[in-house]
């Protein structure tokens, strides 16, 4: 077997400066790209939370809404519950008032005749208005 021969080449602080400075180079152009990366994440993002507060702002008006709703819902509750209340006063009045009308047409035969007595006084008058004719 031969040995292979390797020549060593001494390096000198200069160019191991140059070596590190192109390494550095490359790896700066890697970070710039993740850089970039990162940015169009971070616009994603913001979109992402605008939506979010777009979201959240409808979310906000759903809630008024429904408080509206809910407002709007006890108070016809109260005033249909009232409007019963009055409705049914108003309907013992009427009882009250229909039992008072019987009453009074109850009450209305005591102050006329019968039919049986104002038939014989109609049969009377009918008689005596004959007589009366007859005398002339």
């Amino acid at each position: 077997m031969k040995k292979s021969s390797k020549k060593t080449e001494k390096m000198t602080i200069d160019d191991l400066a140059v070596l590190f400075n192109k390494k550095f180079d490359t790896v700066d152009k890697k970070f710039a790209v993740i850089d970039k990366k990162f940015d169009t994440v971070d616009k994603r993002f913001d979109a992402v939370d605008k939506r979010f507060d777009a979201v959240d702002k409808k979310f906000d008006t759903v809630d008024k809404r429904s408080d509206g709703l809910e407002k709007s819902i006890d108070d016809l509750a109260i005033i249909v519950a009232n409007g019963f209340e009055v409705m049914g006063k108003e309907i013992i009045k009427l009882h009250e008032s229909d039992r008072n009308i019987r009453q009074d047409i109850f009450n209305l035969g005591d102050r006329f005749p019968s039919q049986t007595s104002f038939d014989n006084l109609s049969h009377r008058v009918y008689n005596l208005e004959k007589k009366q004719i007859s005398k002339k």
